[in-house]
């Protein structure tokens, strides 16, 4: 089973942000300035704080997600690194659920 493990250099290096799935939900984007403020300071956000890395946390919490746009998955290099093989985690939970 493949599982993606949750931290800063994972986060730092998730594609999610720059996803057509995410880029005109006002939550996400909500979301996404409060882990930037808490990276600034060294504070790694809980797991379902960040609306990004779906592939270790599971399904988005934000409902205003397009998900009929295509995803970036293969994009991302945690997904290459961890050699996943889903996609939208976003919706479908994550890699260990989907592997």
């Amino acid at each position: 089973m493949a599982k993606v493990i949750y931290n800063e250099g994972n986060l730092k290096k998730c594609q999610c942000p720059k996803c057509p799935v995410e880029m005109r939900s006002a939550c996400v984007e909500d979301k996404l300035e409060e882990v930037e403020n808490k990276l600034l300071i060294n504070d790694l956000p809980l797991p379902e704080e960040p609306p990004e890395l779906y592939c270790a946390k599971g399904r988005a919490l934000c409902s205003d997600l397009s998900f009929q746009k295509p995803c970036v998955c293969p994009t991302c290099p945690v997904w290459q690194k961890d050699k996943l093989h889903s996609r939208y985690y976003c919706f479908n939970g994550n890699a260990e659920e989907n592997s």
